[in-house]
């Protein structure tokens, strides 16, 4: 991929930073569990921090899974907080894609490319949650993960 491309992505994405952070904030507020549970303005740093986290992936074009795996186990006190996570990003990969689509209409191609991405991103995601999941099912019954 050209280098001209990942700058475009790149200044896409941070020129969207604080639109980027607005919508994962909206998909929170759809999600509910816990992240309702948090006073307005820990989710707000809470949906800054995932965005800065999301961009991060998306110029990547995947997701690091022990990084993620180790920062979600911070938080993975229970299998209810995971399955919130997991319905967050099932909620954001659709909003985020359509705001790309319409933001991007003039740019075909690099539409699609950032789609591919944010699929990836979420589906990586997703796994590395229903993994720990699995983890933390496990330590309930006093099993060692394989």
């Amino acid at each position: 991929m050209p280098a001209f491309h990942i700058v475009q992505l790149e200044r896409f994405l941070r020129g969207n930073q604080g639109t980027i952070t607005q919508l994962i904030d909206e998909v929170y507020e759809r999600t509910g569990g816990h992240y309702t549970a948090m006073p307005p303005e820990q989710r707000l740093r809470q949906a800054a921090a995932d965005t800065e986290e999301f961009i991060t992936d998306l110029l990547r074009g995947s997701v690091d899974r022990e990084a993620t795996r180790q920062g979600l186990a911070t938080i993975a006190d229970s299998i209810a907080t995971l399955d919130d996570i997991t319905r967050m990003s099932s909620l954001l990969e659709p909003a985020f894609i359509t705001f790309v689509q319409d933001q991007l209409a003039a740019q075909p191609a690099l539409a699609e490319d950032l789609t591919r991405r944010t699929r990836n991103v979420n589906a990586n995601l997703r796994a590395t949650v229903t993994a720990l999941r699995m983890e933390v099912f496990l330590r309930r019954f006093g099993t060692k993960p394989l």
